[in-house]
């Protein structure tokens, strides 16, 4: 028994030995990857957990909460909102806890960083600007109504906007907190999707959909309306509840139950429109697609160029998260299942990362690491790596 130890030790000593003298003597990366193919190795997607932190032990007496957060990724830290407690800021790497942030009712909105601050609502109807190197609160605005859409800025004059439970869109002062602007859109339907979609800012216009169906361009100075059209009008769901895409001279969207449409961004006349099951989550685009998850389950490509469908995945349980990429792999939260790795270029499905009970939280990723963020239904906080790599390699390498 310790003879075939042995052996077995020393046969994992002279591969590596065998692979040092490759690396040593010029065989480069190219030709490594050649032999690879020659023997038929080839790349496999893989996908496995780094880190877990479970959710806070917080006591619950209502309705089970949606922890649909996307984390954020500044300077070394990891932070995730949560429904339950509100925010906890994790060493990326390790995982270990840098502070912590209770917040009335907890966090549903993703947060969003401006300034070494993190802007983030909470679901006791309070936008907070919070240092993020430390968690310690620099002001609080009080929208009277939860936040749950994802706030965005005006760089250039330092203003921060989001969109309230109330169907008011506020423009505050990024550094005070100072109230600068509101818009009030009137509910028309006695019926509409819990949610809202972060606003998309060009220049002076700010671009917002809202519950009746209407995309809505105003003056980020004050708030006055230079267009609106109103793109949705289906007869159960008119909401427009995921983030506008601005792609060149278009704002690209879809409502809640309706098709994908451009509108020219200089006065909302529509450029085209492509039959859609409806959206969402945010929807992705890249050079070449749009990707658009449905509230029915479906993941979709579209083409840019001539608005051409190159495909549908259906391979969801629940409802799926807003896509995420990474080296032509679309990341994909599944409220009802595991996330879904699929090829960006042709739908077909390379793996899945299992959690428990799903997730409907939107992936963060570190394209310089590979690494994936997100939170679980239960509101645990995940690191995971994602990629592509060799199977058993050096057997590849060294057997005939």
């Amino acid at each position: 028994m310790r003879l075939f130890l042995f052996l077995r030790t020393l046969n994992s000593w002279f591969s590596l030995f065998l692979l040092l003298l490759f690396l040593q003597f010029g065989v480069g990366c190219a030709s490594v990857t050649g032999l690879f193919k020659e023997r038929g190795a080839e790349k496999e997607f893989f996908m496995r957990k780094v880190w877990v932190k479970p959710t806070p032990n917080i006591p619950n007496n209502g309705f089970r909460k949606i922890q649909r957060t996307e984390p954020v990724l500044h300077d070394g830290l990891v932070i995730y909102g949560n429904s339950y407690f509100g925010l906890l800021a994790y060493d990326e790497k390790r995982g270990g806890l840098v502070w912590k942030r209770e917040i009335p009712e907890g966090v549903e909105s993703s947060g969003a960083v401006f300034k070494d601050s993190l802007y983030v609502g909470g679901l006791d109807g309070v936008m907070r600007s919070i240092a993020i190197k430390t968690g310690a609160i620099n002001w609080e605005f009080s929208a009277r109504a939860e936040i749950v859409s994802q706030p965005t800025f005006d760089s250039t004059d330092g203003r921060v906007f989001f969109l309230a439970g109330n169907n008011i869109l506020y423009a505050l002062n990024a550094e005070s907190g100072t109230l600068l602007w509101q818009y009030n859109r009137p509910e028309t339907s006695a019926f509409s999707v819990r949610g809202g979609g972060r606003p998309a800012v060009v220049g002076q216009q700010i671009y917002m959909g809202f519950s009746d169906g209407s995309l809505v361009c105003l003056d980020t100075r004050n708030g006055s309306v230079l267009w609106e059209n109103q793109i949705s009008k289906a007869k159960k769901f008119q909401d427009l509840d995921s983030a506008p895409i601005v792609d060149k001279d278009l704002i690209v969207t879809a409502g809640f139950e309706g098709d994908l449409i451009a509108l020219n961004r200089s006065n909302g006349a529509q450029a085209w429109k492509i039959p859609l099951a409806g959206l969402y989550a945010d929807p992705l685009a890249d050079e070449e697609r749009y990707y658009l998850a449905s509230p029915q389950g479906i993941l979709t490509a579209i083409r840019k160029s001539d608005g051409q469908k190159l495909w549908d995945y259906k391979g969801f349980i629940g409802v799926p998260s807003k896509p995420a990429l990474l080296r032509g792999v679309l990341l994909v939260g599944d409220s009802g299942g595991p996330i879904q790795a699929v090829e960006a270029a042709t739908g077909r499905k390379v793996g899945e990362l299992d959690t428990g009970r799903g997730v409907f939280s939107p992936l963060a990723i570190d394209p310089a690491t590979s690494m994936a963020y997100f939170s679980s239904r239960e509101g645990h906080a995940y690191s995971a790596e994602f990629g592509y790599r060799f199977p058993y390699w050096i057997a590849h390498l060294v057997n005939p």
